[in-house]
C-alpha cells in the first residue's frame, strides 16, 4: 500500500499531552474492532511503564499515560510491536 504518513494504519497519534491514539482502521468494522480489543488486551496483560487508562472504540483505542512517568515517544516505541492491520494476529 502506498500512501504519505497520515495515511498510513495503522498509526500512533498525539491526542493530548498525556494520551496516544492507536488507529487501526479508517472505518469501523468487525475486524477492526477485534484488532483494537487484541491490543487493550495486550496492554491490559503486560502494561508499559505510565499506562493509566485505555479507552477502546471501534477502529481506535486511546491509550492514556502519565507524562511524568513516559513520554509519548516511549509508549509508541512500546505499542508499534502490537499494532497489526486489521484481520492480521497481533505481534
Amino acid at each position: 500500500m502506498t500512501g504519505d504518513a497520515s495515511t498510513t494504519l495503522p498509526r500512533l497519534l498525539p491526542a493530548s499531552d498525556s494520551s496516544l491514539l492507536a488507529v487501526v482502521a479508517a472505518a469501523a468494522s468487525g475486524e477492526a474492532t477485534a484488532a483494537v480489543l487484541a491490543l487493550h488486551e495486550a496492554l491490559a496483560a503486560s502494561p508499559p511503564r505510565g499506562l493509566l487508562d485505555l479507552r477502546p472504540a471501534y477502529a481506535s483505542l486511546l491509550v492514556v499515560f502519565d507524562p511524568r512517568a513516559t513520554s509519548h515517544e516511549e509508549l509508541a516505541q512500546a505499542l508499534r510491536p502490537l499494532l497489526s492491520a486489521p484481520g492480521a494476529p497481533l505481534a
